[in-house]
């Protein structure tokens, strides 16, 4: 297994303090022992999630949570990054901080020498107040961006690994991403309007060439929020080869109950919208989403 290149960090010479060092090591094994093997098998084994932004990534993410054989890292493991600064002084910086979310702060990583998937993984598991009790697998998401690049970083570093595409109309995805916006009093210009509705048209076609593919599995945000939440998760756990539970029915990060992040609504429960794609865009907004789909064929 290839490991993530870094800059080297030279060690401190500088004693630690008793109290908070010896805690610490006492918890976690010590960067040596990591490189040594001493990691557990599943971390070799990974699961990628991906779609377009506002696609149900984290949805999916969060549902798939919760079980006895799988650890999920909550947010985005940024893979578009890691294929950006691939070497270079700043690469570890770079990348640590972009794992930066609620749930999770990269400033555990930053003593090891290297920033690899696989203690990054380990090191959010040990944290883990209810952890999975039989992990044979971890799961990480990855929204937009060059799905060529980001499959490329994925497969050089996991091999076997298996990718869960999921996809959604994507004049929702644009009715969402605007929405977002001017709840955050985001103004856009037409040409980031334009943007915001090419973009998931790009995506998704990107993502139509890869179905049928071996170790690949296509679900639908239409179908997972739907009647269809049960059996789509079955066939998720399924395709996975995990143990189907009743927990991957509702959203949770690490076995607890939340509101989705990214959700319209405060609500722990998997929940369909029937509004209309143009619900509380402008009338500029309409026309644009009505013109590029128009001539979608010769745009995208």
């Amino acid at each position: 297994m290839p490991s993530l290149q870094s800059p080297e960090i030279t060690p401190t010479t500088e004693a630690p303090a008793e109290s908070t060092s010896n805690k610490a090591s006492a918890k976690r094994p010590s960067a040596d022992s990591y490189l040594a093997g001493a990691l557990p098998a599943w971390t070799d084994n990974a699961v990628l999630i991906y779609g377009p932004r506002k696609a149900g990534t984290t949805l999916l993410t969060n549902l798939l949570d919760g079980g006895e054989e799988i650890v999920v890292k909550p947010g985005e493991t940024k893979l578009k990054l890691i294929a950006q600064y691939s070497s270079g002084d700043h690469f570890l910086t770079e990348y640590l901080e972009s794992l930066r979310s609620p749930e999770f702060s990269p400033g555990e990583l930053r003593p090891w020498p290297r920033a690899t998937f696989e203690e990054n993984i380990f090191a959010i598991y040990q944290g883990i107040k209810e952890k999975p009790k039989r992990p044979k697998m971890w799961a990480m998401k990855e929204v937009g961006g060059h799905l060529g690049s980001v499959l490329r970083v994925f497969y050089s570093h996991f091999p076997n690994g298996k990718v869960i595409m999921i996809t959604r109309n994507p004049k929702q995805i644009t009715r969402s991403v605007l929405n977002e916006r001017r709840r955050r009093g985001v103004r856009l210009s037409f040409r980031q309007i334009l943007n915001e509705v090419v973009d998931p048209l790009r995506v998704l076609k990107k993502q139509d060439k890869h179905r049928g593919k071996d170790r690949i599995h296509f679900v639908s945000y239409e179908d997972l929020v739907g009647v269809g939440t049960k059996e789509n998760m079955e066939n998720i756990t399924k395709f996975l080869g995990v143990k189907y539970s009743q927990i991957f029915e509702r959203p949770t990060i690490f076995g607890a109950p939340v509101v989705v992040q990214t959700s319209s609504r405060n609500t722990t429960q998997v929940f369909s919208s029937r509004q209309s794609w143009s619900q509380g865009l402008t009338l500029r907004e309409r026309i644009c989403v009505y013109v590029v789909h128009l001539f979608r064929r010769w745009i995208v």
